[in-house]
């Protein structure tokens, strides 16, 4: 499944497991934080990032209820692929109670997740989204809406400006809206070029 697809689907509802994978790590963290806050789960979720991977932690927490009733959410981010057995359990495990939800952010290469979308089919109750470099629409239009969420006005000629400074990366972008933020005015592209 692509970006748009993914979009629509979560219009609907929130996949129980979900395999995020490809060559765009800002999407990646940009739906793991879109789950974060839909569920609610920033107290009660478990991150497991690359070195911290234990499959047993992993399936101890979505086999409990939630302490304090609310919503188990699972983060996995690793570059290693996680063995499909284990994946099969947790899965099951993110579809077997309402309020459990276990994400996949796979940064190895792209092509090694295909081994891994199987795990991750609409019958077993899981998606996998595979992101590709974005193109500069799709990262202007990203940027945008980047930048009404942390209320900046800045124009698309100065977006188009930013991401071509900084080679397409959206990570590098964001993380610069935040900082021209803090100018608390229009932001222009002599302000880029000056600030950035």
């Amino acid at each position: 499944m692509y970006q748009r697809e993914f979009d629509q689907r979560l219009k609907q509802s929130l996949p129980k497991a979900v395999l995020l994978y490809g060559e765009n790590d800002y999407l990646v963290d940009f739906y793991i934080d879109t789950y974060i806050q839909q569920t609610d789960a920033k107290e009660s979720m478990l991150s497991l990032y690359h070195d911290e991977w234990n499959f047993e932690q992993a399936k101890n927490f979505l086999s409990q209820t939630s302490l304090f009733g609310g919503t188990n959410l699972l983060v996995v981010k690793h570059d290693k692929k996680i063995p499909k057995k284990e994946l099969d359990v947790l899965i099951a495990l993110a579809n077997k109670n309402a309020d459990n939800y276990f994400l996949y952010g796979y940064s190895g290469a792209p092509k090694d997740a295909k081994s891994m979308q199987s795990a991750f089919t609409d019958k077993k109750g899981g998606v996998w989204v595979r992101f590709f470099e974005p193109n500069i629409r799709d990262g202007i239009s990203t940027l945008q809406q980047k930048a009404q969420q942390i209320h900046l006005d800045i124009d698309h000629y100065a977006l188009q400006h930013l991401m071509l400074l900084l080679n397409n990366n959206l990570a590098l972008c964001a993380n610069e809206l935040d900082k021209l933020s803090i100018l608390g005015s229009k932001v222009t592209s002599k302000d880029i070029d000056r600030l950035v």
